[in-house]
């Protein structure tokens, strides 16, 4: 397990208070539980997420979110391989999965994720959310990012889903215990 300050050192947009719930739900998770990261980037997630005692799957295609300055970004180089060098040299073990995030849930088991976190392309949010929510273990955490005014489809889509959802304090994370929700 590496150091915050390691994931700090890699370009992406999470703050170290969001770096730090990472890692304390990561680390809260019971052994052998299944974590899953949706929307990659260079990593600076995943290395919070990354805990000795979890399952770690890291999903993404790499591309960048449509009419998002990240497709620019990522048309002028190669984030995969960016990514994949900072996993490396961090000596981080998860198994990697480069495909669209939706397509992605039909992998895994209904029930089968501890923990998952998204934060990935937010033009196709709703669509996301349902694909993956299925797929959280009944005591599981459901959470993402960029809980914000500018990203006006995730209020909406949380806010009209039906279910308990929290914000983590001076973030823009968004969480949904599964075992909290009405009849759960």
């Amino acid at each position: 397990m590496q150091p915050i300050s390691e994931a700090e050192k890699i370009q992406g947009w999470m703050n170290r208070t969001e770096l730090l719930w990472l890692r304390e739900k990561a680390l809260s998770m019971p052994a052998g539980s299944v974590a899953v990261a949706l929307g990659l980037w260079c990593g600076r997630s995943v290395v919070a997420m990354a805990v000795d005692h979890t399952y770690l799957v890291g999903i993404d295609h790499f591309q960048g979110s449509p009419g998002d300055p990240t497709r620019e970004l990522a048309h002028g180089r190669d984030i995969q391989a960016v990514y994949e060098a900072n996993m490396v040299r961090l000596g981080i073990s998860h198994q990697l999965i480069v495909a669209d995030a939706i397509d992605t849930a039909a992998l895994f088991l209904d029930g089968s994720i501890h923990f998952l976190f998204m934060d990935t392309d937010n033009a196709d949010f709703e669509r996301l959310f349902w694909a993956w929510y299925p797929k959280i273990a009944p005591d599981g955490v459901y959470s993402g990012h960029d809980y914000a005014p500018e990203f006006p489809n995730i209020q909406t889509t949380l806010r009209e889903s039906g279910l308990y959802f929290w914000g983590v304090a001076g973030t823009s994370i968004w969480v949904i215990y599964k075992n909290q929700q009405p009849g759960g």
